[in-house]
Parts: structure tokens; sequence; C-alpha cells
């Protein structure tokens, strides 16, 4: 397992024995909050003095010999008039060069799942993200159905199942049961995936705050204002984040304008034509905003960690639970509506994101002894 390390963490020495780490999330794709989430956790753990990895982490490279004759092949087709488009995986890698350079720095230690072997880490650590939602992913997978008989520690951070009601065919859950029963920590973002695990899996699991909310908003600040500087200086405009934009919320974007007499800049991939911004200005566009008018779950986390005044608009197909737990556990439920009313107490808001980082961080270190 390695020597001890001490480190100093949250103005604490906390003495932890160095573990080789690998953290198993939703590939990195053109999703901020899912980069973001990651780089989060792997600083956690890395802070922690583990040896981190991510795996499966360059899903967006053209590798194996099946995808180039894949891409071959539709490139051909194309040529010949049967596709329009081009190859999805030359779409998704042409939208993740921007994306890339962030990937590469912050999260530096990445592995293909096919080379993890039983002796790769000590440890897998499962999460964040709806890594157990199934309409995203290979659901066994993130029950680490491929190390069922490894000799590694298991343990589920912040795991999402991205629903309240989550009732995957019976052979699914008998086989998810007995893989998650070989978990040493399980917990989970949304509160009602306490419930699911209890009632669904025989599992007990924990309530904890998504990885984001373990770093402190410098961190993110810092990222937020390094290179680039020329959008978003002034704080004067209402910045839109939808990923799912109708007629009735780009309506209740503009009201929210006008009622406070703000400009509007659009960022949501419906208004941008799939254009994919870097990590650093999608930080910093919420970051300086006067009000920020969302239907994301990390456009919310962002809004709250910068202390911006925020709307919330469902988004019932992606998910609603995991807005419900983050905004009961910061006291905001009230601002998921149409018109928000009132200020917002950020002081107070301010101090339950610091005791919780405190509580999860511990989680942290004890679950992987």
């Amino acid at each position: 397992m390695g020597s001890y390390k001490e480190k100093t963490f949250k103005d604490n020495k906390i003495k932890t024995e160095k573990m080789k780490i690998g953290i198993l999330t939703l590939p990195l794709h053109t999703n901020y909050g899912g980069i973001l989430q990651a780089y989060a956790l792997y600083n956690t753990l890395q802070n922690l003095g583990h040896d981190v990895s991510l795996i499966d982490g360059k899903m967006y490279e053209i590798t194996s010999l099946r995808e180039k004759l894949s891409v071959a092949t539709w490139q051909m087709l194309k040529s010949l008039g049967f596709y329009k488009k081009r190859h999805p995986q030359l779409e998704l890698r042409d939208k993740m060069e921007v994306l890339i350079p962030f990937i590469q720095k912050y999260i530096p230690q990445q592995i293909s799942l096919q080379r993890v072997h039983s002796d790769t880490f000590d440890a897998i650590v499962v999460g964040s993200d709806q890594v157990w939602r199934g309409l995203y992913c290979d659901q066994l997978l993130y029950f680490l159905d491929f190390a069922k008989d490894w000799n590694v520690q298991r343990v589920a951070y912040a795991a999402s199942f991205g629903v309240d009601d989550w009732r995957p065919p019976l052979d699914i859950v008998d086989k998810c049961k007995s893989l998650l029963s070989k978990f040493t920590y399980v917990s989970t973002r949304e509160k009602s995936g306490i419930k699911i695990c209890r009632d669904i899996l025989d599992c007990n699991a924990e309530w904890v705050i998504d990885p984001t909310m373990l770093l402190t908003p410098q961190i993110y600040k810092n990222l937020a204002h390094m290179g680039e500087h020329e959008e978003g200086k002034a704080k004067n405009y209402l910045l839109a984040y939808l990923l799912d934009s109708d007629k009735e919320k780009k309506q209740i974007v503009e009201n929210l304008a006008s009622k406070h007499d703000l400009s509007i800049v659009n960022i949501g991939i419906s208004e941008t034509g799939q254009k994919v911004m870097s990590i650093g200005k999608w930080l910093r566009l919420i970051d300086n905003s006067s009000y920020v008018v969302t239907d994301s779950f990390h456009g919310t986390v962002f809004s709250i960690l910068f202390n911006r005044p925020f709307c919330v608009l469902q988004n019932s197909e992606r998910g609603n639970s995991r807005f419900n737990s983050l905004l009961e556990f910061t006291g905001l439920t009230n601002r998921m509506c149409n018109n928000p009313t009132g200020e917002i107490d950020w002081q107070a808001v301010n101090l339950k994101i610091s005791t919780e980082r405190k509580r999860c961080i511990a989680v942290l270190i004890n679950s992987l002894k």
C-alpha cells in the first residue's frame, strides 16, 4: 500500500496512508460539470496524499483499429452521398479540442479500462455523476463488474441514480445488489439515492456533496481568471445556461433580464450551435455575471459557489432529484421557480457548504483505509 504521507488540507494536518486510487466516472465528453467534478475528486484525493488516476479518461480519442475502420468507412460513404454529417467520433473529437488542454493539465494521470488489472490499484472510487442511472452508461461497469473477483477496495463517492424511481430489470438489480455488497463504503449525491440503495439494493448509503463542492470557490476563481480575460469583465449581464431550451424558458430568461435591467448572454448548447468553450471561460462567465438562469445541475452548483443570484428551471428528463438535494441542503429551494424573490443570505449558505465540505473530506479519508 505504500508509506504514510502527511499533507496539509484545509488548515488541518492529516496523516493518510498513500494508496494507488483509480477514479471511475462517466467519460469526459463536452460536459463542463462532468469534467469539473472529475477534476475536483482527483484534486481532493491527491491533496490527501494518494496516487490518483482517472480510468478511461480519453474516450474522445480514436485509437482502436475498429474505431479507425468505422471512421474510414463512414467518411467513404459520406463522399458517395450516403451521409451528410461527419462521423460522430470526429465531431466529438473536434468539440473536445478546446477542453483537452484543461484535462491534460489538471487530470494528467489517465488509464484506459483495458489496461486496468487486478493489481493496478489499491482502491477504485466510483463517482460522481449519474453513473448508476443506466441511461448514459453501461450500468454494471460502474458497479465494478469487471473487478468482481479482484482484491481491491471499492468506494462509491456521490454516485447518482439521477432519478427518484430507479427500476431496471430484475436480473440487473440482482447483479447490482451482489456487486454493491463488495463495496466498503457507499455514498450518493441525492438523498433519494439512499432510499434506492436501502429498499432495492439492500445497501446502507450516506448522502454527500458533489465533488465540485469539495474544493473552495477560490480554486475555481483562479481557473476562471487564468489566461483569457476578454469576456465577461462587467457584471451587468444575465447568463442563460440552458441545456434544453424552449419557448417557455426563453420567455422566463427575457422576463428576468428585463426585471433586473440586464443584457442576456446565452451559452446553452442549443443557443450556441453545439459550440464548446474552454472550462476557464465557462467558469468566468458564471463568476462575472449578475444573475444566472439555468436548468443545469452544475450550472446551479457554480452559481452557488460563486454567490451569484440564480433561478433554476426544472429539467425533468435529465433528473430533478439532484437539484432537490442540492437546494435543500443549501436552504435555497425557493430558487427553483420562474421568478425567485428575496435576497440570498450568502453567509449562511457558505457556512453550510463549508461544514459539509469538511464532513465529506473526512468521509473520504475514513473510507480509504
